[in-house]
């Protein structure tokens, strides 16, 4: 199992502060409210405040002061460490764990194995 889990791509900057518009690759946005740190690139980095939206989240991290700062993280991913993601609901998993998991028929018959989910926001194909 992979140790982080993907939770947003950064779309674009947002405004002239330094904040970025977030994309969620989660099923709740409001989940993002709660983060205190996300992991960029492998880098660690605070995270100073969230917005929330219908379908984006609007965030400020630390060391993001400018439209010049916030370009820099264009289309990276956001990931959380396992232990810190929201808790699921049993029989409920996340996109990154079915990945590479093969798939059987209700007669036993394999399938194939999932290589990628596409979000298409009315629902999710595999």
């Amino acid at each position: 199992m992979k140790k982080f889990l993907t939770i947003g791509e950064i779309t674009k900057p947002h405004g002239i502060k330094g904040e970025v518009k977030v994309f969620p690759l989660t099923d709740d946005i409001a989940r993002f409210k709660r983060l205190k740190r996300v992991f960029i690139d492998g880098r660690e980095v605070q995270v100073i405040y969230v917005t929330v939206g219908n379908d984006r989240a609007i965030m400020k991290l630390e060391g993001c002061e400018s439209v010049e700062d916030a370009e820099k993280f264009r289309k990276k991913t956001m990931e959380v460490p396992r232990e810190e993601a929201v808790k699921l609901e049993e029989d409920a998993y996340f996109i990154e764990d079915l990945k590479d998991c093969t798939v059987f028929d209700s007669d036993g018959k394999e399938l194939g194995q999932i290589s990628e989910v596409i979000q298409t926001g009315a629902n999710d194909v595999y």
